[in-house]
């Protein structure tokens, strides 16, 4: 019998579930300022060759649409 998923697993799944999706970017981001989602943008996983330039302020993540043009992916 398989065991329920935990709340981590669940957690994955949404995460490739978003990955493989057609939502646009300007929605996803919208949804983390309106949860006021504060990743640790550091800490964060890129694709394979690619570093993260951010110029932000901590102050943006309570407005909606603050994300886009703040992240930089180079």
């Amino acid at each position: 019998m398989n065991s329920p998923f935990t709340e981590a697993e669940k957690r994955f799944i949404l995460a490739e579930a978003i990955k493989s999706s057609n939502t646009p970017n300007d929605r996803l981001f919208s949804v983390l300022a309106e949860y006021n989602v504060s990743p640790d943008w550091e800490q964060m996983l890129l694709p394979h060759g690619k570093f993260c330039n951010l110029h932000f302020s901590p102050a943006l993540w309570s407005m909606p649409n603050s994300y886009h043009g703040y992240l930089i992916v180079v």
